[in-house]
C-alpha cells in the first residue's frame, strides 16, 4: 500500500476495518479502479448503497455493493439462480476470458435458474449484468486478504518501530539501489540519519544504533556478500582495523577483490585511516604486500613479516600513506552517489542553496500540503529518467527530481 496509487485511495477510502484493506488490495489494479468511485461513495454512504436483490446484501455488503472478489461472483451464481459450485467457477472463468458462446449459454441457464428461485426477471437481468460487469476483474479475496495482513502487520512495524522496519527494508533491497534511495530518503522525512558504510562499525545489512541506521557492507556496489561475510568475520576475530595495511592483511584476500576494496574506500567506508585518494594511492602496494603474506602463510613458509607480533603491527608499520590532496566535494558526492545510489556526505545543491531558494517557490517536502491544481517551481538535480514514446511515436520521459528535502516524479511531455 506504500505506492502513490495506493496512498491516494487509502486518503479517499479512509478504512475503518480490516476488510476496507483487503477490498483495497482488489482495488488497486488497472481494470478494478474504474469500481473506485462506487467503492468511495458506498463506503461513506453505506445507506444510500443499492442492492438490486436482498440476497446481494449479503453477499457485497463488506465491499459496499460492488463485486469486488470471484468468491462473490459465484455466491451471487449460487444463491440467485442455483448454480453448483462447479458451474460458479464455470461462469467466472468464461467471464474472465471473455468467451462470448460460453457466457451466453451460461447467461439462459442463470436466467432459468433465479426464474425458479422467484427472481423477477428485470432484477435478474440486472444482476447478471452486474457479473458480467465485475466478473473480469474479479480478485480471489483469500489472496487479497494474505496480502492485505502483510501490509497491516509491516504498516504497524513501520509506525512504532520505524528505524527497526525500515533497516530490514533495506537489507531486503539492497540489491537495487533506486530502492535503497527511495527508503533511505522516507528515512531522512522522518528525521531519522543514514550513515556512511564503515568497515569498522557495519556489518553485511542495514543495522539501527541509537535511532541511525547504518549502511551495510554487502549494500556497497562492487562488493557483495562473501567481501562483507570476510570483513564482519576479520573483524569478531581480530578486533577493530587500525589502517589500510591491517585491513588488507586480515581479511581473506581472496574473498575481497581489489574492485570491491576499490569502492570500499571511493564510498568512505575506510574514511577513520585516511582520505580517500590516499587510500586509493596505496592501496596496489598495501594489497600486493598482503596476499604475499596471505600466501606463504597458506604454504607454511616463513618470511620477513614473521618478525611482527601479530598482523595487527604489521599493519601499523605500513600504515603511512602518500601525502595526496584529498577529491574535490563534487567528486565525493559523484563516487558516492555511483556506488551507494545517493549522496551521504552532503549534496551537489548544498553550495548553490541561496539560488536554489530564490528559483524555487517550493520543496519537493513541501508538496504533500500543495494544493491539488496548484503550480510551483521546483529546483532540484535529475537523479533518474526513463525514456518512452507516445502511442504517436514521440519521445516523452519520467524524470526524478531531486533536491536536499527529497525526491518527486516529473512527467516531459513531447
Amino acid at each position: 500500500l506504500e505506492s502513490s496509487l495506493f496512498q491516494n485511495l487509502l486518503r479517499e477510502v479512509k478504512p475503518t476495518r480490516f476488510e476496507d484493506i483487503i477490498a483495497l488490495v482488489a482495488l488497486g489494479r488497472p481494470g478494478p479502479m474504474v469500481m473506485t468511485g462506487d467503492f468511495v461513495r458506498g463506503k461513506h454512504s453505506p445507506s444510500e448503497v443499492r442492492y438490486p436483490h436482498p440476497a446481494l446484501e449479503r453477499i457485497l455488503e463488506s465491499t459496499y455493493g460492488v463485486m469486488l472478489y470471484q468468491e462473490q461472483v459465484m455466491q451471487a451464481a449460487s444463491e440467485l439462480a442455483g448454480f453448483s459450485l462447479g458451474e460458479a467457477d464455470m461462469l467466472r472463468r468464461a467471464m474472465g476470458k471473455k468467451k462470448p458462446e460460453v457466457i451466453a449459454s451460461l447467461k439462459d441457464r442463470f436466467l432459468s435458474g433465479a426464474r425458479e428461485r422467484g427472481v423477477p426477471d428485470g432484477v435478474a437481468q440486472e444482476v447478471f449484468s452486474l457479473i458480467e460487469r465485475f466478473a473480469g476483474y474479479g480478485f480471489n479475496k483469500a489472496h487479497s486478504a494474505a496480502y492485505a495482513l502483510i501490509s497491516y502487520e509491516t504498516a504497524y512495524l513501520r509506525c512504532r518501530y520505524f528505524p527497526e522496519f525500515m533497516a530490514a527494508t533495506l537489507t531486503s533491497v539492497m540489491n537495487s539501489p533506486e530502492r535503497v534511495a527511495m527508503y533511505i530518503d522516507a528515512c531522512r522525512s522522518r528525521g531519522v540519519e543514514v550513515l556512511g558504510p564503515d568497515v569498522n562499525e557495519s556489518l553485511k545489512g542495514f543495522t539501527v544504533r541509537q535511532n541511525t541506521i547504518r549502511f551495510g557492507i554487502a549494500a556497497v556496489r562492487n562488493v557483495g556478500e562473501t567481501a562483507a561475510d570476510s570483513i564482519i568475520a576479520a573483524r569478531r576475530a581480530g578486533g577493530r582495523f587500525a589502517s589500510l595495511a591491517d585491513f588488507c592483511d586480515r581479511v581473506d584476500m581472496t574473498a575481497v577483490s581489489r574492485k570491491a576494496l576499490d569502492s570500499l574506500i571511493r564510498c568512505g567506508a575506510l574514511c577513520a585511516f585516511g582520505s580517500r585518494r590516499a587510500l586509493l594511492a596505496a592501496m596496489d602496494r598495501v594489497c600486493d604486500e598482503s596476499v604475499a603474506r596471505q600466501r606463504q602463510q597458506q604454504a607454511g613458509q616463513a618470511s620477513f613479516f614473521d618478525l611482527f607480533d601479530s598482523p595487527s603491527e604489521f599493519g601499523q608499520a605500513e600504515a603511512a600513506l602518500p601525502d595526496v590532496p584529498e577529491f574535490r566535494q563534487d567528486q565525493i558526492l559523484a563516487m558516492e552517489k555511483e556506488l551507494l545510489g545517493l549522496y551521504i556526505s552532503g549534496h551537489p545543491l548544498a553550495s548553490i542553496s541561496d539560488v536554489v531558494r530564490k528559483v524555487s517557490t517550493a520543496t519537493m517536502r513541501d508538496l504533500s500540503s500543495v494544493a491539488d491544481g496548484a503550480s510551483v517551481t521546483l529546483a532540484g538535480v535529475v537523479v533518474g529518467r526513463k525514456q518512452i514514446s507516445t502511442r504517436a511515436g514521440q519521445p516523452m520521459a519520467f524524470v526524478q527530481l531531486e533536491d536536499m528535502t527529497g525526491q518527486v516524479e516529473v512527467v516531459v511531455f513531447p
